[in-house]
């Protein structure tokens, strides 16, 4: 081992985690309540004590280089280790009972999720939870470094690699959602042909509801559908589809009550490749959390309530 390793400083790591998450020197001084110059002397410090340059400073900001990435990478990694050894021994002295970051896509966010943290809860009360809702590439990309403990949301075959471990809960179907009394109501099923005679709400953006439409449409071999509204917000999505001749693509699983209600009802989609796998995911190489282990049995649990109605 070289001897600059022995000589890094936690404070200058950390200042380069945090100039690489914000973008540049000014936004990263202000967030740690410094001096540009403070901070620009303190990475300086940092490339000579590794022997490498670590920012890259252009126009548009401060980027990492190759040598910056698999440093903060690795602050990160120590610094989510080091939060749960203060939970461990909190939970010894009978100060908590451990803390879960879960990072979920909003699919489960407003369903899964909630149903098996307040399982968790009810049971070990003083468990700290914090949900960290994302889109799921991103989710995993703050599983790998640290950030989270957990993610839950969709899985569709890609590789997580040996450095992760994923374990299947459910499968879901997208159905088509309409007012009471909808036309399309009519019918058992529907295919995504039909459903060019009307007009569609939900959302264009890069979400896994979007995503899993765009596959089946192409699946389907059709350009797209005839946009009456675009929406990011599930439930602004389900008012205006309640009170219009507009229909939208949910999870079935998610609008279940809203069906139970009678304030929606919903036909099923004919459409190949129209099975939509859920699971959740945590690093193979940390410390076993009891918190995390709790956790996935309630998800577990929740699970297998929805697998029944889907």
């Amino acid at each position: 081992m070289r001897e600059s390793a022995k000589k890094l400083d936690s404070r200058q790591l950390r200042n380069l985690a945090v100039i690489v998450q914000e973008g540049t020197f000014m936004r990263a001084a202000t967030v740690l309540n410094t001096s540009q110059p403070a901070l620009s002397k303190s990475i300086r410090q940092l490339e000579y004590e590794v022997g490498a340059k670590l920012l890259e400073r252009g126009r548009h900001g401060a980027r990492p280089t190759v040598y910056g990435e698999a440093l903060v990478l690795r602050y990160k990694r120590i610094e989510a280790e080091l939060r749960g050894a203060v939970y461990d021994i909190e939970a010894l002295k009978g100060l908590s009972q451990g803390h879960l970051t879960i990072g979920a896509t909003r699919t489960v966010a407003n369903a899964l999720v909630p149903t098996a943290v307040s399982a968790l809860k009810a049971a070990k009360p003083k468990i700290v939870v914090e949900i960290i809702e994302d889109r799921a590439a991103k989710l995993t990309e703050a599983l790998k470094d640290g950030r989270l403990d957990v993610v839950v949301g969709p899985i569709y075959g890609d590789p997580v690699g040996t450095e992760l471990a994923e374990e299947f809960l459910f499968e879901s179907q997208l159905v088509v959602v309409t007012r009471p009394g909808h036309p399309l109501t009519q019918r058992r099923r529907v295919t995504l042909s039909d459903l060019t005679a009307y007009q569609y709400v939900g959302s264009s953006a890069d979400n896994t509801v979007a995503r899993q439409v765009q596959l089946l449409l192409k699946t389907a071999k059709l350009a797209g559908l005839d946009y009456a509204v675009q929406s990011s917000s599930p439930q602004a999505s389900k008012d205006i589809i309640r009170h219009s001749e507009y229909f939208g693509l949910m999870p079935e699983f998610r609008v279940e009550a809203d069906i139970q209600a009678h304030l929606l009802q919903s036909v099923k989609l004919k459409a190949d490749g129209n099975a939509w796998p859920f699971g959740v995911r945590w690093r193979r190489d940390v410390t076993p959390n009891p918190a995390l282990e709790a956790f996935v049995v309630h998800l577990k649990a929740a699970s297998k309530r929805i697998g029944r109605h889907s």
